[in-house]
Protein backbone atom coordinates (compact mmCIF):
# COMPACT_ATOMS: atom_id res chain seq x y z
CA UNK A 1 0.00 0.00 0.00
CA UNK A 2 1.44 3.37 -0.73
CA UNK A 3 1.77 6.19 2.28
CA UNK A 4 -0.93 7.92 3.13
CA UNK A 5 -1.23 11.32 1.83
CA UNK A 6 -3.28 13.13 4.99
CA UNK A 7 -2.68 12.28 8.05
CA UNK A 8 -5.41 10.47 10.74
CA UNK A 9 -8.20 12.95 11.88
CA UNK A 10 -9.47 13.78 15.36
CA UNK A 11 -13.22 13.82 13.64
CA UNK A 12 -14.87 10.47 13.70
CA UNK A 13 -17.30 12.18 11.27
CA UNK A 14 -20.15 10.74 13.60
CA UNK A 15 -24.13 11.44 12.33
CA UNK A 16 -26.12 9.52 15.20
CA UNK A 17 -28.15 11.90 17.27
CA UNK A 18 -27.36 14.78 15.16
CA UNK A 19 -30.82 15.26 13.57
CA UNK A 20 -29.60 17.81 11.10
CA UNK A 21 -27.02 15.33 9.23
CA UNK A 22 -29.31 12.02 10.13
CA UNK A 23 -32.26 13.87 8.29
CA UNK A 24 -29.59 15.58 5.34
CA UNK A 25 -27.85 12.00 4.71
CA UNK A 26 -31.56 9.86 4.66
CA UNK A 27 -32.90 12.86 2.12
CA UNK A 28 -29.56 12.59 -0.18
CA UNK A 29 -29.25 8.49 0.09
CA UNK A 30 -33.05 8.24 -0.74
CA UNK A 31 -32.47 10.59 -3.98
CA UNK A 32 -29.48 7.68 -4.69
CA UNK A 33 -31.27 4.76 -4.07
CA UNK A 34 -33.31 5.98 -7.45
CA UNK A 35 -29.87 5.94 -9.59
CA UNK A 36 -30.47 2.58 -11.89
CA UNK A 37 -28.11 0.03 -11.77
CA UNK A 38 -26.22 1.26 -8.20
CA UNK A 39 -25.53 -2.33 -6.70
CA UNK A 40 -21.81 -2.05 -4.88
CA UNK A 41 -20.81 1.35 -3.36
CA UNK A 42 -18.15 3.10 -1.64
CA UNK A 43 -18.41 5.62 0.53
CA UNK A 44 -15.49 7.68 1.32
CA UNK A 45 -15.36 9.62 4.40
CA UNK A 46 -17.98 7.32 5.58
CA UNK A 47 -17.49 8.59 9.97
CA UNK A 48 -19.64 5.86 11.67
CA UNK A 49 -21.43 4.41 8.85
CA UNK A 50 -24.76 6.04 8.81
CA UNK A 51 -24.84 6.25 4.99
CA UNK A 52 -23.84 2.84 4.14
CA UNK A 53 -26.26 1.38 7.18
CA UNK A 54 -29.32 3.03 4.94
CA UNK A 55 -27.86 1.94 1.59
CA UNK A 56 -27.68 -1.54 3.11
CA UNK A 57 -30.85 -1.12 4.11
CA UNK A 58 -32.11 -0.98 0.65
CA UNK A 59 -30.54 -3.80 -0.32
CA UNK A 60 -27.12 -2.39 -1.53
CA UNK A 61 -23.61 -3.53 -0.78
CA UNK A 62 -21.74 -1.20 0.62
CA UNK A 63 -18.08 -0.46 1.66
CA UNK A 64 -16.71 2.50 3.86
CA UNK A 65 -13.71 4.14 3.65
CA UNK A 66 -12.55 6.38 6.71
CA UNK A 67 -9.16 7.80 7.85
CA UNK A 68 -9.92 7.65 11.29
CA UNK A 69 -9.58 4.54 13.36
CA UNK A 70 -12.35 4.68 15.57
CA UNK A 71 -14.58 5.39 12.73
CA UNK A 72 -14.04 1.95 11.57
CA UNK A 73 -14.29 0.36 14.92
CA UNK A 74 -17.62 2.42 15.01
CA UNK A 75 -18.95 0.80 11.35
CA UNK A 76 -17.57 -2.81 12.33
CA UNK A 77 -19.10 -2.79 15.73
CA UNK A 78 -22.30 -2.47 13.41
CA UNK A 79 -21.53 -5.29 11.34
CA UNK A 80 -20.62 -2.65 8.07
CA UNK A 81 -17.72 -3.20 5.98
CA UNK A 82 -15.15 -0.56 6.55
CA UNK A 83 -11.28 -0.20 5.64
CA UNK A 84 -8.51 2.45 7.24
CA UNK A 85 -7.47 4.09 4.02
CA UNK A 86 -7.03 7.77 2.21
CA UNK A 87 -9.34 9.31 -0.35
CA UNK A 88 -6.27 10.40 -1.82
CA UNK A 89 -5.16 6.65 -2.45
CA UNK A 90 -8.33 4.57 -3.19
CA UNK A 91 -6.98 2.79 -6.18
CA UNK A 92 -4.39 1.19 -4.18
CA UNK A 93 -7.12 -0.54 -2.14
CA UNK A 94 -9.80 -1.18 -5.10
CA UNK A 95 -9.72 -1.27 -8.54
CA UNK A 96 -12.87 -0.43 -10.90
CA UNK A 97 -15.52 -2.39 -8.66
CA UNK A 98 -18.02 0.02 -7.77
CA UNK A 99 -21.51 1.74 -9.37
CA UNK A 100 -21.56 4.37 -6.88
CA UNK A 101 -18.90 6.51 -5.09
CA UNK A 102 -20.62 8.66 -2.64
CA UNK A 103 -19.04 11.18 -1.03
CA UNK A 104 -20.44 13.05 1.85
CA UNK A 105 -19.29 16.50 3.23
CA UNK A 106 -15.76 15.55 2.72
CA UNK A 107 -13.98 16.91 -0.20
CA UNK A 108 -13.58 19.98 1.57
CA UNK A 109 -11.33 18.16 4.51
CA UNK A 110 -8.59 16.79 1.48
CA UNK A 111 -5.41 17.93 0.59
CA UNK A 112 -5.76 17.57 -2.65
CA UNK A 113 -9.16 17.46 -4.16
CA UNK A 114 -8.09 16.84 -7.50
CA UNK A 115 -5.76 13.60 -6.93
CA UNK A 116 -8.78 12.42 -4.56
CA UNK A 117 -10.90 12.20 -7.39
CA UNK A 118 -8.79 10.80 -10.10
CA UNK A 119 -8.44 7.90 -7.43
CA UNK A 120 -12.63 8.05 -7.27
CA UNK A 121 -12.34 7.22 -10.90
CA UNK A 122 -10.31 4.98 -11.11
CA UNK A 123 -12.61 2.80 -8.53
CA UNK A 124 -15.64 3.47 -10.25
CA UNK A 125 -16.81 1.14 -13.25
CA UNK A 126 -16.70 2.82 -16.76
CA UNK A 127 -20.13 4.65 -17.19
CA UNK A 128 -20.75 4.48 -13.77
CA UNK A 129 -21.51 7.48 -11.19
CA UNK A 130 -19.91 9.54 -8.20
CA UNK A 131 -21.73 11.55 -5.97
CA UNK A 132 -19.92 14.79 -4.04
CA UNK A 133 -21.72 16.95 -1.33
CA UNK A 134 -20.07 19.93 -0.30
CA UNK A 135 -21.41 21.93 2.77
CA UNK A 136 -22.13 26.01 2.09
CA UNK A 137 -20.21 28.99 2.37
CA UNK A 138 -21.73 29.52 6.25
CA UNK A 139 -18.97 26.44 6.85
CA UNK A 140 -16.24 28.67 5.64
CA UNK A 141 -14.07 29.12 8.90
CA UNK A 142 -14.34 25.36 10.21
CA UNK A 143 -11.26 24.88 11.01
CA UNK A 144 -10.68 21.39 9.64
CA UNK A 145 -11.81 22.41 6.05
CA UNK A 146 -9.20 23.04 3.62
CA UNK A 147 -10.79 23.93 0.36
CA UNK A 148 -14.24 25.92 -0.06
CA UNK A 149 -15.27 25.09 -3.63
CA UNK A 150 -18.23 26.54 -5.45
CA UNK A 151 -20.79 25.16 -7.87
CA UNK A 152 -18.35 26.17 -11.01
CA UNK A 153 -14.56 25.32 -9.07
CA UNK A 154 -16.39 21.43 -8.40
CA UNK A 155 -17.58 20.76 -11.74
CA UNK A 156 -14.37 22.23 -13.69
CA UNK A 157 -12.26 19.30 -10.98
CA UNK A 158 -15.45 16.68 -11.93
CA UNK A 159 -14.74 17.22 -15.82
CA UNK A 160 -10.70 17.61 -15.32
CA UNK A 161 -10.53 13.63 -13.24
CA UNK A 162 -12.98 12.05 -15.91
CA UNK A 163 -16.17 12.97 -14.88
CA UNK A 164 -19.58 14.42 -16.86
CA UNK A 165 -21.64 16.19 -14.01
CA UNK A 166 -25.44 14.62 -14.22
CA UNK A 167 -27.35 16.53 -11.94
CA UNK A 168 -26.65 19.28 -9.67
CA UNK A 169 -28.27 20.02 -6.75
CA UNK A 170 -29.04 21.85 -3.60
CA UNK A 171 -30.56 19.78 -0.75
CA UNK A 172 -31.77 21.87 2.25
CA UNK A 173 -32.71 20.26 5.69
CA UNK A 174 -33.55 22.36 8.58
CA UNK A 175 -30.22 24.35 9.07
CA UNK A 176 -27.59 22.72 6.80
CA UNK A 177 -27.32 22.83 3.13
CA UNK A 178 -25.61 20.39 1.04
CA UNK A 179 -24.61 21.29 -2.66
CA UNK A 180 -24.97 18.19 -4.54
CA UNK A 181 -23.04 16.80 -7.96
CA UNK A 182 -23.83 13.45 -9.18
CA UNK A 183 -21.64 12.84 -11.94
CA UNK A 184 -20.72 9.61 -14.31
CA UNK A 185 -17.89 8.77 -15.13
CA UNK A 186 -17.44 9.16 -18.75
CA UNK A 187 -13.38 8.91 -19.09
CA UNK A 188 -9.69 7.71 -17.18
CA UNK A 189 -8.00 10.74 -15.76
Amino acid sequence: MAPHLQRDSTCVGQVRDDHQQEGMTRIIVRRLLAVPGVHRILDVGCGDGYAMELFQAAGRECVGVTLNAAGVDACLKRGLSAVRGDAHDLDSIFCREFDLVYCRQSVEHFYSPFLALVAMNRVLRYDKFLFVSLPDESWIEADDHLYVLNFRQMTTLLHKTGFRPVLLWEDRYMALVDRCFLSRKVREP
